[in-house]
């Protein structure tokens, strides 16, 4: 059984995660070894969120630094797409994992989709230059699905502090895509920026279209937040 079963998988995969035993995850650590690798993508995806019922908070749950280093070794060697995108996945899920080398070096795969979900697993860290550089990469990369976000990432006021990150954000501003606009928008009004205000408001002015919504959202809210 593979992904494309859909939610007969994802039951599957959520009923071993919520049962949360340690053979469950023994057996889990065990299969990220197989050579077949959709059986790798079933390990970590169970993984990915073991044990969330009982411990909703990544930080509390059982097992998480063993999870954590198995992944970073699996990522040192992994090849399969299908398999590296479940890593980003699940890296995007185990809260403070001090982006490991083998997911920073991901950042230019030259795979769209595994750099998207690298993009949603890295978390940026002023006190990690890697991580920086990295985000930096991903911030400019030629798909908006991946650009979106390390600038939403950018919107954490310290980070948006940053030298470097604020000059991507001013950049930013002139993405063609609306939620790269507004990610960028919004990491500068985290620090009140010139008249980011202003530019907020024209952006919310000018014409709708159907796929702006969530931008829009986050216009509204950071704009709420500024008054």
């Amino acid at each position: 059984m593979g992904q494309a079963d859909g939610d007969a998988y994802w039951k599957i995969v959520t009923d071993l995660q919520k049962r949360g035993t340690e053979d469950i995850f023994r057996s889990a650590i065990q299969t990220l070894s197989d050579s077949n690798p959709w059986r790798r993508v079933f390990a970590v995806d169970v993984l990915a969120q073991f044990d969330w019922m009982r411990k909703p908070n990544a930080i509390d749950r059982p097992f998480r630094m063993e999870i954590i280093q198995a992944l970073a070794q699996l990522l040192e060697k992994e090849t399969d797409v299908d398999v590296l995108c479940s890593c980003g996945s699940a890296f995007g899920h185990l809260a403070d994992h001090q982006n490991p080398p083998a997911l920073l070096n991901l950042s230019r795969h030259p795979v769209e989709r595994v750099r998207e979900k690298v993009a949603i697993a890295i978390k940026p860290s002023v006190d990690q230059p890697e991580s920086i550089e990295a985000a930096l990469a991903l911030s400019c990369d030629a798909s908006a699905r991946v650009r979106e976000w390390p600038l939403l990432w950018f919107s954490d006021e310290n980070l948006a502090r940053h030298p470097p990150i604020q000059k991507r954000l001013i950049e930013a501003l002139g993405d063609d895509d609306f939620t790269c606009r507004a990610e960028a928008m919004c990491g500068l009004a985290a620090v009140k920026w010139g008249n980011i205000r202003a530019i907020m408001q024209r952006e919310l002015d000018s014409p709708r279209f159907e796929d702006d919504g969530y931008g829009r959202g986050r216009l509204e809210q950071e704009l709420e937040s500024l008054d």
